[in-house]
């Protein structure tokens, strides 16, 4: 593998490792005591130190290093003053970056962040002010990053000093893009089918396109231990007739053996009934609400940062699992984690490792942050996935104007709350009139120009959330007596995220838990990011918990879903549920305040108590699986709201949907295969199914299409049907022998167990057989969702690419769907018309011109290589050359023509990296976002950790020539390899070791 400049990554780390280490110890202003930075191999840091506040001073020292343009980014995105760094805009859009920078204080993570650190520990605090110091004193030390100069700061002074709100507004906004959802998506949807097909829209859209209830069953909890967290009642709306069996498990002793597990059943009742239940919004949405809703989601998705969580579709997630000691094959637990984010250069993580007296732990941190997030220390071992809790509530609200037309307040059962306005100054770097390269030097905007607002508007009753759209125009048209008061109905957003929170607590105490008891002391003071934790320790325990405060609602506490009670914006007879904009005007919809909380709870509003929450310790099962799948079991009857809580009448409710369970239940299947076929999971096992890249959707839906095919060339079959199928038997043929994995088919192409760094061999004829059913399947996948899913809704919204591939499922399971409402297809017949047609299409597609420079024009399906679709280019946020690899003209890439490197993989496989289902062009096939972190263990005691991770990418993200630590570990994280773990820095073999010392006065 070559770095951007053409020169064997190999050779540089040789080169650099060929060097002494330096005798001389470098002398540090910050520090307190002599102290020690051992680089490994990999350019991996662990850093020794006598006390905690040096080892976090030399962390925020070595942090600055080899990340510091990233840091400053990712504080400046929630911050609002990027476009201080990048400019107010690109050419093609003068003032995007700082509309992005208007709306990115509208949400205010920054303002969070200042009240979060007057709630955090004076432990933590200690911590990030030694970390803080730790940059700066790097800053005056040494030349920025190269990426300054190229946007006119040459200077150290530029550099903007780090604080302690800097670390906590980037733990804020990691969690933000974890858990924070507008609610204008669905209800811009749902409103669409109502206007169109009225009530019976909602059954439409509930039941046969927007469902709840995910492609696989594998659900957390109940799969782990047999029961739900939650009481049943089908009182409160139907389940739907093609739901998922109730949850069973097959208990495992307490040493080792064999244990047999179930299979995964789905129902098959013919007989469809209505179930859109609680689902369905009625009437209740109106048109007026929909363009109110376009209008702040049209405004908020200027900011990249919020637009990036706003349009996510399930490709963002991450996976994790665990086995007993039951069921481990050495007797011990084993645990796999890979949380999936943006696959960028540099990477979101950064490996570290921590050592001072009490305590050692090793794993990944974020640039900018203190502390290690997801790791293992001598005692426990931990990981997370995403757990899409619904923490997030967009109220319509009646703001009321001044004469002046400054807000005054916001219109509450009849009574007028005062708001809070919010001063703004935007600055943006200042381009040069003539050449309009960045100079350096900043601009103060003018509201007058229409860009920038002059202030931002916060509702204290809605946990300080801001107003995101205001409508004057349409409130005169719906409510002209309103308008006429100066009262005009705007948007406002409650989101737990907003409250003093303390999540960097957790992190710092995990870091030095001992056991159990201590890692869930933690996990009290995770108040927001709405996680699932894997866990094991070296007791022999395993865990799941799923985290975060998630708010009751009055209507649902009260046992029912309330209709709005506001007449120009809903029907005062239908319910809403809370995942539509709510009515935050009579008061019917409102989070329930508690003003009296636990000193561990951090929001204002009653919650779901942790008792309640989703969690195992030492299932009974022996093995349990989260991959951001339903942890409970709350949709698997694709109503989230027919459940109650236990001991009482509210509804249990935490989200409308999940994962579709594809990765979930391909690792639920592969477990239960090894149970089956050998008793036991090992470490190597795990890492196995980790590197698992087969589609679980195309196992149900390439029987339907070997099944159209043989009714569509059987004797008899209609003309139609038959003609379609003509000249698909060789596409046929290679789906009937495929195995549903997804290799790259190519020699440069990457696949999990190639050799790293090495070269890559020739593929054998049976990958290239699974390689070409891949391509060919994938492509047909698209076509079918356009032409039986999206083709009869005409202009009406489509489900996404995840709910998508689940409607399509249900439409065939079903015969034809359960509304009633459209005609996906007329009969049997004109469904294996539609799926051989699709068939037809994607050859046709492939053969093409917009496939030519993969594939030639070529009709031979054996040309159809997989790894010359599914690719990934790691961005440099703005320079090309510093992508890997690297892009612009000059740059060779593995596939002549083809950006990126060719990788295996594909849609919504447990290797994530997935693509849109309804993919349909050269480069719609390319993935952005996976594993950031692979990593497994198997705790065996003190210092032998047991386990092993790998990174995408590289330690640093200085792209200067010749850096041999820019992306070294790239070649391991492309072919599935991961590295040993160590503790203790004198364990570390190779690389360099530097002291360094207090500066002398």
């Amino acid at each position: 593998m070559l770095n951007r400049i053409g020169v064997p990554i190999a050779t540089l780390v040789a080169l650099v490792l060929a060097l002494p280490a330096l005798a001389k110890p470098v002398e540090l202003p910050g520090l307190s005591q002599p102290a020690e930075i051992v680089r490994d191999e990999q350019g991996i840091a662990h850093i020794r130190a006598r006390n905690r506040a040096d080892l976090y001073y030399l962390q925020g020292w070595v942090h600055a290093g080899d990340r510091l343009f990233q840091m400053d980014l990712t504080r400046r995105q929630p911050s609002g003053t990027l476009a201080e760094l990048l400019g107010p805009g690109t050419p093609s859009r003068p003032t995007s970056i700082l509309e992005g920078d208007v709306e990115a204080r509208t949400i205010g993570l920054r303002r969070a962040a200042e009240r979060s650190v007057q709630v955090l520990s004076d432990e933590t605090i200690a911590g990030l002010e030694a970390y803080a110091r730790g940059v700066n004193d790097w800053v005056r030390l040494n030349d920025l990053p190269p990426e300054y100069s190229a946007l006119g700061f040459d200077e150290r002074s530029d550099f903007e000093e780090w604080t302690v709100v800097d670390s906590v507004v980037i733990g804020k906004a990691i969690a933000f893009s974890l858990s924070f959802d507008l609610d204008t998506g669905l209800t811009e949807d749902i409103a669409a089918y109502l206007q169109a097909f009225g009530p019976a829209g909602a059954a439409l859209f509930s039941q046969d396109l927007f469902r709840s209830q995910p492609f696989d069953c594998a659900s957390t909890v109940p799969d782990a231990t047999g029961a739900y967290p939650f009481t049943p009642d089908p009182t409160l709306g139907p389940s739907d007739p093609f739901a998922c069996p109730d949850a069973t498990v097959d208990t495992v002793g307490r040493g080792k053996g064999k244990a047999a597990g179930k299979s995964k059943g789905k129902g098959k009742d013919k007989e469809a009934r209505a179930s859109a239940g609680a689902r369905s919004a009625g009437p209740a949405l109106s048109p007026a609400l929909r363009q109110l809703s376009e209008k702040a989601s049209q405004k908020l998705r200027r900011s990249g940062f919020i637009r990036e969580r706003l349009d996510n579709d399930d490709t963002i997630g991450s996976n994790e699992w665990g086995v007993t000691r039951a069921l481990g094959a050495n007797g011990r637990p084993i645990i796999a984690n890979d949380p999936h984010l943006s696959l960028n250069t540099p990477s979101t993580f950064y490996p570290i490792g921590l050592e001072a007296p009490g305590m050692n732990v090793f794993g990944s941190s974020f640039p900018g942050v203190a502390f290690v997030v997801l790791g293992h220390n001598k005692q426990v071992h931990w990981g997370a996935t995403t757990n899409p809790m619904d923490v997030t509530d967009t109220f319509a609200v009646l703001l009321q104007l001044g004469p002046d037309g400054v807000p005054l307040g916001t219109l509450f059962q009849g009574e007028l709350e005062p708001v809070e306005l919010i001063p703004e100054i935007f600055e943006f770097n200042t381009p040069n009139p003539s050449t309009g390269r960045l100079t350096g030097e900043l601009t103060t905007a003018d509201p007058a120009d229409g860009v920038v607002p002059p202030f931002t508007i916060i509702v204290p009753r809605r946990n300080h959330g801001p107003v995101v759209a205001v409508d004057t125009a349409l409130t005169q048209e719906i409510a002209p007596d309103l308008a006429a008061e100066g009262r005009f109905i705007a948007l406002a957003v409650q989101y737990t995220g907003f409250s003093a929170t303390r999540e960097l607590d957790t992190f710092r105490l995990w870091n030095e838990a001992k056991n159990l008891n201590q890692f869930r002391e933690g996990l009290d003071y995770f108040d927001f990011g709405s996680q699932n934790w894997v866990y094991a320790d070296n007791a022999g325990n395993v865990a799941y918990f799923s985290s975060a405060e998630m708010p009751l609602r009055r209507d649902l506490e009260a046992g029912t879903v309330a209709p709005g009670g506001f007449g120009p914006l809903f029907d005062p007879n239908t319910p809403v549920p809370p995942w539509f904009i709510r009515d935050g005007i009579t008061g019917v919809h409102e989070w329930i305040p508690q003003e009296e909380r636990p000193e561990a709870q951090a929001i204002p509003y009653e919650v779901l108590p942790y008792e309640e929450m989703p969690q195992t310790v030492n299932p009974p099962a022996g093995w349990f699986v989260n991959a951001n799948n339903d942890p409970a079991g709350t949709v698997l009857d694709n109503n989230p709201l027919n459940q109650r809580r236990k001991g009482g009448q509210g509804i249990y409710y935490l989200n409308p949907g999940y994962a579709g369970g594809f990765r979930a239940g391909t690792i639920t299947n592969r477990i239960l295969e090894y149970i089956e076929t050998q008793g036991e999971l090992s470490q190597e096992d795990l890492k196995s199914i980790q590197a698992d890249v087969s589609l679980l959707d195309a196992k149900f839906f390439v029987p339907y299409i070997l099944a159209a095919y043989d009714n569509a060339t059987a004797e008899g079959a209609h003309d139609s049907l038959a003609e379609v199928a003509e000249g698909l038997g060789d596409a046929v043929r290679y789906l009937a022998s495929w195995n549903f994995t997804t290799p790259t088919g190519i020699r440069v192409g990457y696949d999990a167990g190639d050799p790293v760094g090495g070269a890559l061999p020739e593929p054998d004829a049976e990958e290239v057989g699974n390689s070409v059913a891949a391509t060919i399947y994938s492509v047909w996948r698209g076509q079918a969702i356009r032409g039986i899913v999206d083709a009869p809704l005409g202009d009406l919204p489509k489900p996404g690419s995840t709910q998508a591939v689940t409607s399509l499922q249900h439409l065939l399971r079903s015969g034809g769907g359960t509304s009633g409402v459209v005609e996906f297809f007329a009969d049997d017949a004109d469904r294996d018309y539609k799926l051989l047609a699709a068939l037809r299409g994607a050859l046709d597609l492939l053969a093409s011109d917009e496939f030519a420079p993969a594939f030639g024009n070529s009709k031979d399906l054996d040309a159809y290589r997989w790894g010359k679709l599914h690719r990934i280019v790691l961005d440099h946020p703005f320079l090309g050359f510093a992508s890997l690899p690297p892009q612009g003209s000059g740059f060779d890439q593995p596939v002549a023509g083809l950006p990126g490197y060719p990788t295996d993989g594909g849609f919504n496989v447990v290797d994530a990296s997935s693509h849109s289902a309804r993919a349909d062009e050269l480069n719609e096939f390319m993935f952005g976002s996976g594993p950031v972190r692979r990593f497994t263990s198997e705790p065996q005691g003190a210092f032998r950790s047991n386990a092993e991770s790998v990174w995408a990418g590289g330690t640093s993200g200085v792209p200067f020539p010749g850096n041999p630590f820019y992306s070294n570990l790239l070649d391991y994280w492309l072919v599935n390899e991961t590295l040993p773990l160590v503790l203790r820095a004198k364990d570390v073999e190779g690389g360099t070791r530097t002291r360094v010392v207090p500066a002398r006065d």
